[in-house]
């Protein structure tokens, strides 16, 4: 049920201000007077999550193939690897 909720926002999963501090604090310790637009910190944010969730419905494919109904790390770890590996056969733009 909490699935299907979640699922039916179309709100952020990860809280705004929240993924903002965390990336001016990134971003700070790389350089300390740079500036971030608040449409660079949504497009990192639907980024981050787009990635989170193929990461997660990944490993889910590969628990569920295991016959397990709860992931493993095992399965994180794959996912995240098959995604690089995607990730690297894509051609450049």
């Amino acid at each position: 049920r909490e699935i299907r909720q979640q699922q039916s926002k179309t709100d952020t999963l990860i809280p705004k201000a929240a993924f903002e501090r965390l990336v001016r604090e990134i971003i700070a310790n790389y350089k300390t007077d740079m500036r971030v637009q608040p449409a660079a910190v949504r497009a990192l944010q639907n980024a981050t999550e787009t990635y989170a969730i193929d990461i997660l419905q990944k490993a889910q494919t590969y628990a569920v193939h295991a016959d397990r109904i709860t992931l493993s790390v095992e399965d994180l770890h794959l996912a995240a690897a098959q995604s690089n590996v995607e990730s690297e056969q894509r051609p450049v733009q």
